[in-house]
């Protein structure tokens, strides 16, 4: 009788661990099938379209005619990186809705983290934008899913991971009216240390200058031009955490302690916000094709202007740092030119009558109101 108690005791306890396991199984079946789930349930949001946001899961995504093909990125260090990728043309899918890229103005790509990078038209123009699922013959890390884009032959700042929202930009059409020289702008403001790299060099709040020169943030985007020619959209958003490095190497250059060091921006030439534009003259000096005034290396202001579409009929006022200004025609601004002077920095110079008159110290140059 004992024995017989024993071998249903221990019978029952087989039954228990059998049990137990089963659940666990189940259990652990039932949180695979919850994560397959949860992965063909992602979505990516597209917004601009005109038939207003929509929402395309990475499900139907992957089940589109894929493009593998082998592409070149530029790393900031300017290192050129080969990969192979998998995925679909952003172009493809819009025309699902009747749309194609060059519809917008800018493309801005915004990762799950909140990260995003504006494509600009040039590059809209000349390049395609792939939305990939994989990289080198493999499905993208986790952090990198569910989509990454990546532009072909360009710097490696447009490959964004865990890519959840593509945000169509239209121009808001609005003309610039006043130009401000950054050389000459920094020194009403307070310039504060930045380590960069192994240095600590002298930087000025981007914000702090829009608010020295009234400057309404309401708008969206900023295009931004380098010297070496590279062209970027930023939002006003990252702007407004970002300072300009105004000594050291590479200046000036815009960074923001929200913004990886590839993304920073070297040596730049102009910046271009609603009816303002910004520009380096130290930048442009360097780029444009001299003529001797006055014994002095000097630039041509009409092509800068012209490329801004600051140039136009009317009056401009042309202010200097000490706040002496005179107001020139379109035609004499068209034939005036910039040289630097060791002391008086950067001089706006224009032919007045048979004599060269001149704006010293030149901070800005505003349409007659």
């Amino acid at each position: 009788m004992r024995f017989q108690r024993i071998w249903i005791i221990s019978l029952l306890a087989i039954l228990m661990v059998l049990t137990s396991c089963q659940a666990q199984k189940e259990e652990k079946n039932s949180q695979a099938t919850l994560q397959v789930q949860e992965a063909g349930n992602q979505t990516v949001k597209i917004t601009g379209l005109s038939q207003g946001d929509v929402l395309i899961s990475i499900t139907d995504i992957k089940e589109r005619e894929a493009k593998d093909m082998t592409i070149e990125s530029i790393r900031s260090s300017g290192e050129i990186k080969k990969n192979s990728i998998k995925g679909i043309l952003l172009q493809d899918l819009l025309k699902d809705y009747d749309s194609c890229e060059e519809d917008f103005s800018a493309i801005q790509l915004v990762a799950g983290d909140g990260y995003s990078m504006v494509v600009p038209l040039e590059i809209i123009k000349k390049r395609d934008i792939v939305l990939a699922y994989e990289v080198d013959g493999e499905p993208l890390e986790d952090k990198a899913q569910p989509l990454m884009t990546a532009i072909p032959d360009e710097r490696s700042m447009y490959w964004v991971k865990n890519l959840v929202e593509i945000n169509l930009m239209r121009e808001e059409g609005q003309s610039l009216a006043r130009l401000i020289i950054i050389d000459t702008a920094k020194d009403h403001l307070e310039a504060v240390d930045y380590t960069y790299y192994d240095a600590v060099d002298k930087a000025i709040a981007v914000e702090e200058l829009f608010t020295y020169y009234d400057i309404d943030t309401a708008g969206k985007k900023a295009s931004i031009k380098a010297k070496d020619g590279l062209e970027k959209e930023e939002t006003i958003e990252v702007l407004k955490t970002g300072y300009f490095k105004i000594t050291g190497k590479d200046t000036p250059l815009f960074l923001s302690p929200e913004l990886p060091k590839g993304m920073h921006i070297k040596e730049i030439l102009t910046m271009s916000y609603q009816s303002d534009a910004f520009i380096s003259l130290s930048s442009a000096m360097e780029i444009y094709e001299k003529v001797k005034i006055e014994d002095y290396d000097a630039i041509e202001l009409a092509p800068i202007l012209k490329e801004l579409g600051v140039m136009g009929e009317g009056n401009y006022v042309c202010t200097g740092f000490d706040g002496y200004n005179c107001v020139l025609t379109a035609e004499q601004l068209n034939n005036s030119y910039i040289y630097e002077r060791e002391d008086a920095g950067y001089i706006l110079t224009y032919m007045d009558g048979e004599k060269w008159s001149k704006v010293k110290g030149i901070e800005t140059i505003e349409l007659e109101k």
